[in-house]
């Protein structure tokens, strides 16, 4: 599938699939050199690198969707997982910054759930970073 289809569909489709204006955040950190490090992905068509997530399907539990990423992010499965915080300030997402990313990406739409209000919450593990395979995010 095309870039532009597969982000098309998921702004005007997306919420066929997924929850409405709710998603998951990964925070994934282990210790490597000594030092504690924080997993980031550098998306695509992102400017700035950003904490894996995703969205939720309709017939998923957050849990299970925050599991099924840190497995598609890092390919580690059966790690310990914890909710720890819920992101909700109503600024956070805009209708004009994703209208931007669209611009940038070259698809036009007007109205889309991603232009509404979304509350994220947030998962964190600990890992062994050696056994961290990251695949990058597509948006």
């Amino acid at each position: 599938m095309r870039f532009d289809k597969e982000i098309t569909d998921h702004y005007l489709k997306g919420h066929e699939k997924y929850l409405r204006n709710v998603s998951v955040n990964c925070i994934i950190s282990g210790f490597h050199d000594n030092e504690l490090k924080v997993l980031l992905l550098h998306a695509k068509y992102a400017r700035l690198p950003a904490l894996p997530g995703g969205f939720i399907k309709k017939i998923e539990l957050m849990d299970g969707a925050a599991k099924q990423i840190l497995k598609e992010i890092t390919g580690l499965h059966e790690i310990y997982m914890q909710q720890f915080y819920v992101f909700s300030a109503t600024e956070r997402f805009t209708k004009k910054v994703n209208q931007q990313f669209l611009k940038t990406v070259g698809v036009k739409a007007n109205e889309s759930r991603m232009f509404e209000r979304l509350i994220t919450v947030s998962y964190c593990a600990l890992v062994d970073f050696l056994k961290v395979q990251p695949v990058t995010d597509v948006f």
